[in-house]
C-alpha cells in the first residue's frame, strides 16, 4: 500500500490506514515501526467505522473514486493484490474528468 500511495499521491491518490486496535500504546507503537510514510493515519478504536463499512476481516481495502464512492473492495491480502489494486486506481483515475 505504501509503494501504491507514493507511486500515485502525485496523481491525487491518499491511503487511509485505520487501525481498529483499542489500545493506543499498541497503535502507536505500529504506526511508528511500520514506516509507512505515504500512508495516512487513522484510529477506529470504537468500532464505528468498521461497523459502517461493514467490515467482515481485516485487512479489508476500499477503493473510492474521487467522489468517495466505494468502487471497489478486498477482504483479505493476498497474491496478486498489490496489481489489482494498481488497474482499479487506474481504471478510476482514467475517469477523473
Amino acid at each position: 500500500m505504501n509503494e501504491l500511495a507514493r507511486q500515485y499521491s502525485k496523481k491525487g491518490l491518499v491511503v487511509l490506514a485505520i487501525n481498529v486496535d483499542g489500545d493506543h500504546d499498541k497503535y502507536q507503537s505500529f504506526v511508528k515501526k511500520a514506516g509507512y510514510s505515504h500512508l495516512k493515519w487513522g484510529r477506529d478504536s470504537t468500532g464505528k467505522i468498521a461497523s459502517s463499512y461493514r467490515v467482515t476481516g481485516v485487512p479489508t481495502t476500499y477503493v473510492l473514486d474521487h467522489e468517495g464512492t466505494v468502487s471497489f473492495v478486498h477482504v483479505g491480502y493476498g497474491g496478486g493484490m498489490k496489481e489489482s489494486l494498481r488497474q482499479e486506481i487506474e481504471e478510476l483515475l482514467a475517469k477523473i474528468p
